[in-house]
């Protein structure tokens, strides 16, 4: 099914300005029409595992039920084979999976010069240096742009060591339906950090269903 909605949403937004700009499948069988061949038995630096260690073990949790998992969590190298029917620049865009794809955060000057500062900064034994930097750069942008806004706080939040998760006590919840649910906050950093409210979006239209304090 996702893959049925995916391809209907590339067809309705690909003529779009801010559209998809390309559209992969993987490919299990028919893997000589290949037209990208990856491998993800590489080692991610930052967790210490390859991305087919960290696919399976995403597979493998509880949080998502309806996506077989496997058990196969080895290392090595692990093959894995894309194919691209849709692009927007032609063959080469195709055979190079970020071509055409544009990975810039737009900004301001200040904001883009703060954002710099902290990728050139950025160690992955102490990502809370960064902080600061990041801070600086959320102010800078304001209110211009949401979608820029809600990256930089989940950039910040991340730097900082801080998780805020919540549960329901039930597994499944439906639209008017009831349930309680319980906020989990985690501070891994030195920062102290002041929780000001959460805001929940129901599941029935996505709209916030309410600031709680």
């Amino acid at each position: 099914m996702a893959g049925l909605v995916a391809r209907q949403a590339f067809e309705a937004l690909r003529d779009s300005s801010w559209g998809p700009v390309k559209l992969y499948r993987s490919l299990y069988f028919d893997t000589a029409s290949a037209t990208l061949r990856l491998d993800a038995g590489v080692l991610e630096p930052v967790q210490g595992r390859s991305y087919h260690q960290i696919a399976m073990a995403a597979g493998a949790s509880t949080a998502r039920r309806t996506k077989a998992s496997s058990s196969n969590r080895g290392r090595g190298s692990r093959g894995s084979c894309l194919s691209s029917g849709e692009t927007r620049d032609g063959d080469e865009g195709r055979r190079r999976l970020f071509a055409g794809v544009d990975t810039v955060f737009r900004a301001n000057r200040a904001t883009a010069w703060l954002i710099d500062s902290a990728r050139a900064q950025l160690t992955p034994t102490r990502p809370d240096a960064i902080v600061p930097l990041l801070g600086r750069a959320l102010r800078e942008l304001g209110d211009a742009d949401s979608a820029q806004q809600s990256m930089l706080q989940e950039a910040l939040a991340a730097a900082a060591g801080v998780v805020i998760d919540g549960f329901a006590d039930d597994g499944v919840v439906i639209p008017v339906s009831a349930c309680r649910w319980r906020r989990s906050v985690w501070n891994a950093g030195d920062a102290g950090v002041t929780l000001e409210g959460i805001e929940l979006g129901t599941p029935r239209d996505g709209k916030s269903s309410g600031w709680i304090p």
